[in-house]
Parts: C-alpha cells; sequence; structure tokens
C-alpha cells in the first residue's frame, strides 16, 4: 500500500516539473535539449515506475502465496472427503490408495461400489483405524463443512472453476447421509440389519458425488501443474 501512494506521489511530481519547469531548450536539438529540470523530470518518472512494478510484484507474490495456503487447506479438506473411500479400498485390495483422481476413478468404475457393499460397517476398520462408522461420519462432516467455509472466504482468490466444483461438492447430500446414517457415536447395532455403504446411500447419489469430488480433484491438480 505505501508503496503504491509513493509511486503515484513520484508520477504526480514527474507530471508537474514536467509541465511547470524548464525542461528543454528550444535552441538546441537532440538529447542536448534537456535542461538539468528536464533530465530531473526523467530520473524521477523512471523512479516512481520502478517504485510501481516492485509494488505490482509484491501484490502478485502476494496473491500467489494466498493461492498456496488456500489450496493447501482445499488439499485437506479433500483427504477428510475421500479419506473413508481410501479405508474402503484398503479393506477390498489389501493395499492403500494415493487420494488422487485414479482412485476415484476405480470407485467409478463398473462394479466397484457393488464390492464396497461387502463390506460390513459394523465391524472395524483396516490397520487399527478403530470403528467403520467413526471414519465414515468424521471425515464426511469435516469435509463437508471445511468446503463450505473455504468456498465463502476464498472468492477472488482461488480459480472460479474450482470455486464451482467445491461448491458442487459441497452441496452434495452424500456427506449429509453419511454422518446422519453412520454416527460418530456408539450405537446399538441391530444384527439383523445389513450396515452396508448401500444402506447409508444409493449408488446414483454416491455416484454423482463421486463425479464431483472427481472434477474437484482434477482442479486441485491443474493448480500444481
Amino acid at each position: 500500500m505505501l508503496l503504491s501512494i509513493i509511486g503515484h506521489v513520484i508520477a504526480l511530481l514527474a507530471a508537474g516539473i514536467a509541465v511547470a519547469g524548464d525542461t528543454w531548450d528550444a535552441t538546441r536539438r537532440g538529447i542536448a535539449r534537456l535542461r538539468p529540470t528536464g533530465w530531473f523530470a526523467i530520473a524521477i518518472a523512471l523512479a516512481g515506475f520502478a517504485v510501481s512494478t516492485i509494488d505490482s510484484w509484491r501484490a502478485y507474490q502476494d496473491q500467489l502465496e494466498r493461492q498456496r495456503l488456500a489450496m493447501e487447506e482445499v488439499r485437506s479438506a479433500w483427504r477428510d472427503l475421500v479419506g473413508p473411500f481410501r479405508l474402503l479400498l484398503w479393506e477390498l485390495d489389501g493395499a492403500q490408495s494415493n487420494p488422487d483422481a485414479a482412485m476415484i476413478e476405480r470407485l467409478l468404475a463398473n462394479g466397484a461400489l457393488e464390492r464396497l457393499d461387502s463390506i460390513d460397517l459394523r465391524g472395524e476398520a483396516p490397520h487399527h483405524h478403530g470403528a467403520w462408522m467413526a471414519n465414515i461420519c468424521g471425515p464426511a462432516e469435516r469435509g463437508r463443512d471445511e468446503l463450505r467455509r473455504l468456498q465463502a472466504i476464498y472468492v477472488g482468490i482461488l480459480e472460479t472453476e474450482l470455486i464451482a466444483a467445491m461448491k458442487e461438492v459441497a452441496a452434495s447430500h452424500v456427506p449429509e447421509f453419511m454422518s446422519v446414517y453412520a454416527p460418530c457415536d456408539t450405537v446399538e447395532f441391530d444384527p439383523s440389519y445389513p450396515w452396508r455403504l448401500e444402506s447409508i446411500v444409493n449408488h446414483r447419489e454416491m455416484r454423482g458425488y463421486l463425479a464431483a469430488l472427481l472434477e474437484l480433484r482434477r482442479g486441485i491438480d491443474r493448480f500444481a501443474e
């Protein structure tokens, strides 16, 4: 801000000297026509240009830093949202998947969601991650709420397409269903009730949600390029 004001003052001073000062000699030719006041006006104008350039560069760097910090928060929300699916695939495949676009594409492939429905969510998640219900509801709530917060405060900082992708994910009812029907607190399970992914949210809605997550991830990856 201060540099911007200084640049404007210098530019105004240079203009005043150029108008009111005796900056050139009409009897001479070429560069020799410039008098000391003319050289002084040029020096002031160049100084103003340098100050304005530095100010613009600093503003650009500040914008990049704000974008970088914003994207770190978006990535954190993404990891929360896809965390349950990563654990579900880990249970099925016996190996961890990277939380990236390829993982979501696998879930959207034919038969993937049906395979997830084979997991009884009354049990424990793999590798000491605790109860399935807690692993489903907690990340769903955190990721959903965080995306809603981020899209509100980073409008004008993040790209319009990325904000739109965040809104699409946050608007889905799937995280809400996952948090409501997979309560974090200890619950008494009906032994006859099939607590599986299909019991929480139907596949059609889930596919739309996963497609929105995939578009969001692609937006995150475009920023990193």
